[in-house]
């Protein structure tokens, strides 16, 4: 059953890499923000340093997309979210420096903000893997948390510990961390009704590729019986009872209606 069921393990890992390599760069953008230390800079100084940044990490997304062949028709729409994402730090590195109650009131917000946008992200990816082994979900909402964690504490002064300092009333309905996280574990009951969901359609798309599996293999069958056959009439010894010309012409008969029937037993 395996030999006919086309699951190409290949594409599903460069499908996991597509889909860490937005989160690895932008985490990677964030780092560079939180080590940054060059005197005091203007906003006209950080905004051109972070677009020569922006522009290497773009680079760096192109290189390493290209080598995912397998899953090229997702990296357009890969590629746009992480721009997008990459785009909205812009301005954050020349808010490292107005370390003043306000300003951190407002990078809560923003990193919350983000957070909230990287669990649509990651919802909306872990969706189009599914159907998963069950425990699998738990697993990745696990290490969901531990990215946003890691994202924080990269990012925000004092990490999460500071950021619980300043996101117990922040405006729009921006929730806290704390809630934030609350919330991405209460949906793990939701996405596995998903999951579950999902089994029936990838059953059939199953069901639909062995068919055309159990169809090439028969045609190939065969495709080598009638060779094996035209060989074998073409070896035939002449009958006592014709002359070679005679017999040429009976083997070409014969060989011409192994071949038809072959031909009408194929699909």
């Amino acid at each position: 059953m395996g030999k006919f069921i086309l699951i190409d393990l290949k594409k599903r890992g460069e499908h996991s890499e597509l889909k860490k390599l937005g989160p690895t760069l932008l985490n990677k953008m964030d780092v560079w923000i939180a080590e940054f230390h060059d005197g005091t800079p203007t906003a006209e100084e950080c905004t051109a340093v972070e677009n020569a940044k922006i522009q290497e990490l773009i680079g760096e997304y192109d290189a390493e997309s290209e080598k995912l062949g397998r899953v090229k028709e997702e990296v357009p729409e890969a590629r746009a979210q992480f721009v997008k994402y990459l785009n909205w730090k812009r301005g954050k590195l020349f808010l490292k420096f107005g370390a003043t109650i306000q300003a951190l009131e407002e990078q809560a917000v923003t990193t919350l903000q983000h957070c909230q946008e990287m669990w649509e992200t990651f919802q909306e990816s872990l969706k189009t893997s599914f159907p998963v082994e069950p425990s699998v979900i738990g697993q990745e909402l696990q290490e969901f948390l531990s990215q946003t964690t890691q994202y924080i504490e990269d990012t925000f002064p004092e990490g999460v510990k500071g950021l619980d300092q300043f996101d117990d009333a922040l405006p729009n309905g921006t929730p806290s961390y704390t809630e934030f996280q609350r919330s991405i574990m209460a949906s793990e009951h939701k996405l596995k009704e998903a999951n579950t969901a999902a089994i029936p359609d990838e059953l059939a798309k199953l069901q639909e590729s062995s068919k055309e599996g159990f169809k090439l293999a028969v045609n190939e069958a065969i495709q080598k019986t009638i060779a094996d056959i035209v060989l074998d009439l073409q070896q035939e010894e002449t009958l006592p009872y014709l002359d070679e010309e005679e017999m040429e012409a009976f083997r070409k008969e014969l060989i011409k209606a192994a071949e038809e029937y072959g031909a009408s037993r194929m699909q």
